[in-house]
């Protein structure tokens, strides 16, 4: 979805764990300069910038058949 309709910014409004309760999956890697493989997408974590009450990681999808790359 984030590749067909071009994102270029995902917001998520909770923590992946919240009072010990899993909330979401993590969908991409957690430190910088790590990938993951999704089907034909690789996620790379290019940067993360931690603050106190958020944190910004600033991804690559890149569609592997094509070899095309996006920046989120």
């Amino acid at each position: 979805m984030v590749w067909h309709n071009k994102c270029v910014v995902i917001v998520m409004t909770t923590r992946t764990v919240e009072r010990n309760r899993l909330k979401c999956d993590q969908y991409w890697p957690l430190d910088e300069q790590t990938y993951c493989q999704c089907g034909s997408f690789c996620i790379i974590n290019n940067e993360v910038e931690q603050e106190k009450d958020y944190t910004i990681s600033k991804l690559s999808l890149v569609n592997t058949e094509t070899n095309e790359k996006r920046n989120i």
